[in-house]
């Protein structure tokens, strides 16, 4: 009741904020009347009372008085406009207190976002994780010039704790969020997903390579490294054995088609369950499932059991993506010029589907990344 309430006096918040646009002179919209609507992880659109977060059409949005935007393209003191494709969002700022954050293996500079009622101990907690993110995925790639970015933690401020009501907007070249609690399953894999694509799609400076993976579009590449990132990069080895877990469960239950094993979204339709067609590659007929099954369940499972097959030759998948990063070669290549014909040849199998990955193969690399030698 409490977080529905919150909903509506958000709503109320915003229709209050209709009355205060050119209040300075230049011209800019009110907040978007919308209301809560949810995206892949958790709500997309939120009218709530410490944030708001809404579709902005591309105008200028007016800033009500004790507010402040966050991710915005250009901005003055009373209106800001955002990138186009993303969500616009507004905090309250007594609400949110900042931390400023810096590296050693990232160019980036940070600015946490947090709600001003976390404990110490929870704030400890969210810098880790933040750190452990930008400085293992910053070591992939080549020395770049400073950024700054901004992470907002919007964790509690949804419907409830679960990843489906979280708060999520969309995160971009601007600022990414950390939506659920530290100890909860997908927080850090969320968060390190979306510092893996800040990297790969957002850096035009970083991100030539991405158009040099053939038989992968730039697109695929990208939630290829994305995927496995997320979860080969998480500090907790406990967190990291469960997704590897539900991974291969998944990974079972497509590949021998035992809808038994599916028990939650997004492969809880029956009907779609039986029709995806796995591959880690994608075409012009793919369907949501497709999508999901390719880029976040067999992707990261296939350059998994290619982290196990580099082993003897005294390299792994991190090594050659910080190569191709820096070199723009493309990934396939330098694994045929690694690997045995035969293990190239399992590789093309798994990444078209046409093959189960065996399980031994991912249990040693998530043996590996729990004793921190990935």
């Amino acid at each position: 009741m409490a977080r529905k309430t919150a909903i509506l006096c958000g709503l109320l918040c915003i229709v209050l904020f209709t009355g205060i646009f050119q209040r300075s002179g230049d011209p800019c919209a009110p907040v978007p009347l919308q209301e809560a609507e949810r995206g892949s992880h958790g709500y997309r659109l939120w009218p709530g009372s410490n944030l708001q977060s809404f579709e902005h059409r591309g105008e200028r949005i007016c800033i009500p008085d004790g507010w402040e935007a966050i991710g915005a393209q250009h901005a003055a003191a009373s209106w800001a406009q955002f990138p186009e494709g993303t969500t616009g969002v507004l905090i309250r700022t007594e609400y949110f207190q900042t931390t400023e954050l810096r590296f050693e293996n990232s160019s980036y500079r940070i600015a946490l976002r947090y709600p001003a009622d976390l404990s110490e101990q929870e704030l400890q907690e969210y810098e880790r994780i933040v750190k452990n993110a930008f400085e293992r995925v910053g070591a992939l790639y080549p020395d770049a010039r400073p950024a700054h970015h901004t992470v907002v933690i919007t964790a509690g401020l949804g419907l409830s704790n679960i990843e489906h009501d979280s708060i999520y907007p969309d995160p971009g070249p601007a600022v990414s969020y950390l939506v659920l609690q530290p100890s909860q399953s997908r927080s850090e894999e969320l968060f390190i997903h979306a510092v893996a694509h800040l990297h790969n799609r957002h850096r035009p400076d970083l991100t030539a390579y991405t158009m040099h993976q053939e038989p992968f579009s730039s697109g695929d590449f990208q939630e290829l490294e994305a995927s496995w990132i997320e979860t080969a990069f998480e500090e907790s080895d406990e967190l990291r054995s469960a997704r590897f877990a539900y991974l291969m469960n998944i990974h079972a239950a497509v590949m021998e088609r035992d809808f038994s094993r599916i028990e939650e979204p997004p492969f809880e339709n029956h009907n779609g369950f039986l029709a995806i067609r796995p591959s880690a590659i994608s075409n012009e007929s793919w369907t949501y499932l497709d999508d999901q099954y390719g880029y976040y369940v067999l992707a990261p499972l296939t350059l998994t059991a290619i982290d196990t097959l580099l082993v003897p030759h005294n390299t792994s998948v991190a090594e050659l993506l910080t190569e191709i990063h820096e070199t723009r070669g493309n990934f396939l290549t330098r694994l045929q010029n690694i690997l045995s014909a035969d293990d190239v040849e399992r590789v093309t199998r798994w990444l078209h589907g046409e093959e189960r990955i065996p399980e031994h193969l991912i249990q040693e690399a998530v043996e590996r990344y729990s004793s921190r030698q990935n």
